[in-house]
């Protein structure tokens, strides 16, 4: 997923990553225990987020996501400076 840098492709970046993000804690698909990346590629591919996607870049967003909360969670923490 190669995406420019201008504001447009910025935005429907962030609300792709937005959308996989809040599929990924939704319900899986009946007869799915859990999300897998595959599944959640082809979702995405199927609601018309996105034309083409590799599990390997659902990934990459999805840790993407789970570091940035990380971050945020450390820098919120109680005895941490602001």
């Amino acid at each position: 997923m190669e995406l420019q840098s201008n504001s447009t492709s910025e935005k429907l970046k962030l609300y792709l990553q937005h959308s996989l993000v809040a599929l990924s804690c939704s319900e899986p698909p009946e007869g799915f225990a859990r999300w897998s990346l595959r599944l959640l590629a082809d979702q995405v591919i199927e609601l018309g987020y996105i034309e083409n996607i590799s599990h390997e870049t659902v990934r990459l967003i999805l840790k993407k996501r789970n570091q940035t909360l990380a971050k945020e969670r450390m820098d919120n923490s109680p005895g941490t400076e602001q």
